[in-house]
């Protein structure tokens, strides 16, 4: 029985206050600057262990490193994987989404800002563990000008009816910079089709910036953890918010 459905409370979450959380990922440092997060994680029943993805940031820079955590409990992680910004030739690693697909696959979609063309792009990296991703096996699945927009993203990865579904944060080619959020299909997970936009900038706190950055599915809905921002100035200091949808195409 799901959560309060038995108070007709449908895809209801239960109250949470973010003060009482427990740190699970730390930066490499201390004071204004140093960050860790962007976070993607997920349970595997068949090893039984929880997986983390995540990115390092400090005063002097951006994304640094990303790295890959297993856990038995869902608090303690040990790092089995990571990749320098270096390697992928990056300005800075963003976002990343892990998944297992139903062949027993581990994917790792990795976004990060290419040094050529300063343009926030998105590979795939494919490995029997999440442990064993190899850098110079990846490849692009993402590129804006497949796509006529000036950036994408901060992947977010689910499996719904057999499709891989893929939600980015994309800025569109126009002199008033923004980010938005849009939804991509994949019958294998490396060829996409450009769906729709489905959350867009409002009018206030969040008219510079409007990212899905998780979803929870409690039938018969979908929630979205999202952020935004009222001015690009504010990219490091995003506000949470949540929003549902019942298609994952209107929220």
């Amino acid at each position: 029985m799901n959560l309060g459905s038995e108070l007709r409370w449908f895809g209801v979450l239960p109250r949470f206050d973010p003060g009482e959380g427990i740190t699970v990922a730390s930066p490499e440092g201390s004071g204004k600057g140093y960050w860790a997060g962007a976070p993607s994680s997920l349970y595997d029943p068949v090893s039984n262990k929880f997986y983390l993805s995540y990115r390092l940031r400090s005063p002097k820079e951006r994304g640094y490193r990303c790295i890959i955590g297993e856990s038995e409990d869902g608090v303690h992680f040990r790092e089995i994987w990571s990749v320098r910004k270096e390697l992928l030739n990056a300005n800075s690693i963003e976002g990343t989404s892990l998944l297992k697909d139903s062949d027993g696959n581990w994917l790792f979609y990795i976004s990060y800002e290419d040094s050529n063309d300063k343009r926030w792009k998105v590979d795939l990296l494919k490995a029997e563990s999440p442990g064993n991703f190899k850098v110079e096996r990846r490849k692009r699945v993402l590129e804006p000008e497949d796509y006529t927009v000036a950036s994408i993203k901060d992947p977010f990865a689910c499996i719904v009816g057999n499709k891989l579904h893929l939600f980015v944060c994309f800025s569109p080619k126009s002199p008033k910079w923004d980010e938005r959020t849009a939804l991509l299909i994949s019958d294998d997970g490396e060829n996409f089709q450009w769906v729709k936009e489905v959350l867009s900038p409002g009018k206030g706190w969040d008219a510079n910036c409007a990212r899905i950055t998780s979803i929870a599915y409690l039938p018969p809905i979908f929630l979205a953890f999202w952020d935004g921002r009222e001015f690009p100035e504010q990219s490091t200091e995003e506000k949470a918010s949540l929003a549902y949808s019942f298609d994952l195409l209107n929220f």
